[in-house]
């Protein structure tokens, strides 16, 4: 007699950096775990999904393409009012529908992350709704799952660290703005008659009995601290599930010059050819200043080292306007340097001997587990934090301004990078501790020990 399979539902924040660690997770929940998973996403993400073995279902209200973020130089702060809106007005919609989803699927378990703000509402609407009589389910047993270091008030991130790292703006105007969507937040909750919660503290001090972050403790600051029902398991990106075919004929040819060798502990195997990636993450990349700088430096560079090739993976927008720039005769750009508007992240940084990166948690947890050091050039969001803990304090590689830095700065970054052997030794030694963790099977054993426990 065939086992009743656990049914979970993914409802997460669907931009890549959120997809892409929980779909390891997911891969074994399926194929080790009996789990039959629904997993919503953008109409984007559908291959990539169906790849761990879930079912792909899209969320109706949610726009596609990832979140887009204003230009550094525009706005030099995170500001999230304009998300947590978004986050309101869809869930007017989308809720109701997840609703029937949920009462006609009857999952066993919810999985959310830090980020899904529908999601956290939902349980609370489910919870009322039962409670008042309103509905004859009750809200099934839910999982969080951070995909970046995890805020917790008193412990992380320190009063210190956010005078040094200001992110969120200030003034007459953006206090206006935040009164508003307390107003909308106020209006939504009357709604659907569940309590008033301010939206900064459910995207922060919203916590599930189980709390699983996709780190390894050793880089988590103040990890010890977080209490029992936090698991940090370790990196959950699944090389299978991301690995892509390659169609792009120079790129081929690129990656077929330098071995895949990361992580390359001995020395005396890693490729005399140095290959640079930088990749600014889907979010981020419409800082183009950033790239052209980073050119610059290569230019530069090449009149002191003839042993390395740069891949620049800009975005498609980026794409164009490189391509018009040399049609036009405008811009020279080196014959060692390969601008691309994809770029496949770990078949390259599986080659890599430096990774410049916006230090978005996605990009940097891959960089440990691949054993690549890194140019740290945060834009906003998490990313100052993540890239002061790792360049700064772990000292795996140099991080930049990236409002003030310039090419030649950045030349020196490099070379230093390059020819200092202990920026590669030291990331190595967090890659040996990393691949200790099997952080995706860690994650299911967790996730399928704490239904057993709540059933």
């Amino acid at each position: 007699m065939e086992t009743k399979k656990t049914k979970i539902y993914i409802l997460i924040f669907p931009d890549t950096g959120h997809v892409n660690p929980i779909a390891g997770i997911v891969e074994v929940l399926v194929k080790n775990k009996n789990c039959d998973v629904v997993f919503y996403g953008r109409k984007g993400q559908k291959d990539l999904i169906e790849r761990t073995g879930a079912q792909f279902r899209q969320y109706r209200f949610y726009r596609d393409g990832n979140s887009i973020s204003k230009p550094l130089k525009e706005d030099p702060f995170t500001n999230d009012l304009y998300l947590f809106t978004d986050f309101i007005n869809l869930s007017y919609q989308e809720i109701p529908l997840l609703i029937q989803d949920i009462e006609i699927d009857k999952p066993d378990l919810i999985i959310y992350d830090q980020l899904s703000i529908p999601a956290k509402y939902l349980l609370r609407i489910m919870e009322i709704n039962f409670k008042n009589r309103k509905s004859s389910m009750n809200v099934p047993p839910s999982v969080q799952i951070y995909t970046c270091f995890p805020c917790k008030a008193g412990v992380y991130p320190t009063e210190d660290l956010l005078e040094k790292f200001p992110c969120e703006p200030t003034g007459f105007l953006y206090n206006l703005e935040k009164y508003i969507l307390k107003m909308k937040q106020l209006t939504f909750s009357l709604y659907f008659g569940i309590d008033f919660i301010d939206p900064f503290e459910l995207w922060s001090d919203y916590f599930s009995d189980l709390n699983i972050v996709t780190l390894i403790p050793e880089i988590q600051p103040m990890s010890e601290n977080f209490g029992s029902s936090f698991k940090f398991v370790g990196s959950c990106v699944s090389e299978n599930v991301h690995k892509n075919n390659i169609t792009d004929s120079k790129l081929v040819e690129l990656l077929y010059n330098f071995s895949p060798l990361n992580p390359c502990f001995e020395k005396n195997n890693r490729n005399y050819f140095k290959l640079i990636y930088a990749s600014l993450g889907t979010v981020f990349n419409n800082n183009i200043f950033i790239f052209d700088i980073i050119i610059e430096a290569i230019k530069e560079l090449n009149k002191e080292m003839s042993n390395i090739k740069v891949v620049l993976g800009v975005g498609k927008d980026n794409f164009n306007i490189y391509e018009t720039r040399r049609k036009i005769g405008s811009y020279i750009v080196p014959d060692n340097v390969s601008i691309l508007s994809y770029a496949p992240q770990i078949e390259i940084l599986e080659r890599a001997s430096l990774f410049i990166t916006h230090c978005g948690m996605n990009s940097a947890s891959e960089a440990i587990q691949l054993g690549v050091p890194i140019i740290g050039i945060p834009i906003k969001a998490d990313q100052p934090l993540v890239a002061y803990r790792l360049c700064d304090e772990l000292n795996l590689g140099i991080r930049f301004e990236p409002l003030t830095f310039n090419h030649k700065e950045l030349k020196n970054g490099i070379k230093k990078v390059l020819n200092d052997d202990s920026y590669m030794d030291r990331i190595l030694e967090f890659t040996k501790i990393s691949r200790k963790y099997n952080g995706s099977q860690n994650a299911a054993d967790f996730i399928i020990d704490y239904l057993n426990k709540k059933n």
